[in-house]
């Protein structure tokens, strides 16, 4: 008996799934089966041959805000996900889907384009600026994270430069749009 590969296809929107499911379910080498980590696409080989499951792996369906395509590619480097489309080209789904089940790692070059665009930030400069989203002063900040207050001026100084702004609101607008999830 073949085997099979089972595939997940992670949608965090449930609009953006109900499309993969519906363009998954157009092809007939594949049967989606739902599940609740997911889509599970099972391959058939020629024939109409159902094969045994055995594998898995993950295409992350993923909007092309820089913060969460940047995650996306972090999940990637990482090993735990196996191929990334972005929301706007679910018409390259089957694609990666095929990629993935030859051995090959799909990762839509739009999703690289946003990650270069999200600044990479300590995890002290993400928690400063959730502090200032929250609306705390720099005294409260330096408090609430143990820090001085000047190494919170010197972390909201690096943030300004890392998004190129010159001011708190504008650096929150700024993480804001680039898919910067505070708290």
């Amino acid at each position: 008996m073949k085997q099979e590969t089972r595939i997940v296809i992670d949608v965090s929107d449930l609009v953006v799934s109900q499309a993969a499911h519906y363009i998954v379910e157009a092809d007939p080498r594949w049967t989606l089966c739902r599940s609740s980590d997911g889509a599970d696409v099972r391959l058939t080989g020629t024939g109409g041959q159902r094969w045994s499951h055995h594998a898995a792996a993950v295409i992350l369906v993923v909007p092309l805000q820089p913060a969460e395509a940047s995650r996306a590619i972090d999940a990637f480097t990482a090993g735990t996900v196996n191929g990334i489309v972005a929301t706007d080209e679910l018409e390259h789904l089957p694609e990666a889907i095929t990629a993935v089940t030859t051995g090959l790692a799909p990762v839509s070059l739009r999703i690289r384009d946003a990650a270069e665009h999200m600044p990479r930030l300590s995890e002290r400069k993400m928690a400063v600026m959730a502090k200032l989203a929250a609306g705390c002063s720099y005294a409260a900040t330096g408090d609430q994270l143990h820090i001085s207050e000047s190494t919170v001026k010197r972390e909201i100084q690096g943030l300004f430069a890392a998004f190129e702004v010159n001011s708190r609101s504008a650096l929150l607008a700024a993480a804001a749009a680039a898919g910067v999830v505070f708290g």
